[in-house]
């Protein structure tokens, strides 16, 4: 039998349904706003949707598929996919070529390339060493001076150390990162840029310049 392929305009707008959220990190209630219905046999159809989370008001892209019979999605894909895993904020404080070099290393996670993942992530501490003008004849040695200079702490240094070690793997052994690896490795490496470079520029213009002229009390 033939299908009609007349689309049918918001026919499900203003619904409020349970999607997944790359925000929210997880289900949240979305509302509908635009809706494109396509019929795709006689018991089911398309639907392309623009949906908004009413948890954090992120505005995304679904295509689902519908059963007539109850009208419940039986699958979906939404765009930005809401797995992958977002910049962190003040991205914009970075040197730009570590800025840049932080979002290819971004990208190795989204695109699932995790041999060169562990090339970004070493890239990523090399770069860092050298604006920060950090002495050493490898990055072996850098990491560790990234104490004397007040860097980083002495606890930190050895997961910067098994960043080293990815890094080492994925360029000399081609060996791949495992899923948990490379969420602790960019974990690691996100909160070193966050505090060398994004925190004292919070600090400096939300904390530092207001407190300078209140009195000093005990």
């Amino acid at each position: 039998m033939l299908i009609s392929k007349t689309v049918k305009i918001n026919q499900t707008d203003n619904r409020v349904e349970s999607v997944s959220c790359g925000e929210c990190k997880g289900n949240k209630n979305h509302k509908i706003l635009v809706s494109a219905e396509m019929a795709q046999d006689e018991d089911s159809c398309f639907d392309y949707q623009v949906i908004q989370c009413l948890g954090c008001n992120r505005i995304s892209f679904r295509h689902a598929l519908y059963e007539y019979t109850q009208y419940q999605a039986t699958s979906e894909k939404i765009y930005p996919d809401p797995k992958q895993r977002l910049p962190i904020e003040g991205i914009n404080l970075l040197k730009p070529y570590i800025q840049s070099i932080y979002k290819e290393t971004l990208k190795t996670i989204n695109n699932n390339q995790v041999i060169l993942f562990g090339t970004g992530i070493r890239t990523i501490l090399e770069a860092i060493t050298q604006e920060q003008k950090t002495p050493g004849i490898d990055l072996n040695e850098k990491i560790n001076n990234l104490v004397k200079q007040g860097l980083v702490t002495q606890k930190d240094v050895g997961a910067l150390h098994d960043l080293r070690r990815i890094g080492n793997e994925a360029t000399h052994s081609i060996t791949p990162s495992s899923p948990k690896e490379i969420k602790v490795a960019m974990d690691v490496i996100e909160h070193l840029l966050q505090r060398i470079y994004i925190l004292p520029h919070n600090v400096k213009e939300n904390l530092s310049s207001p407190l300078k002229n209140k009195p000093n009390t005990k």
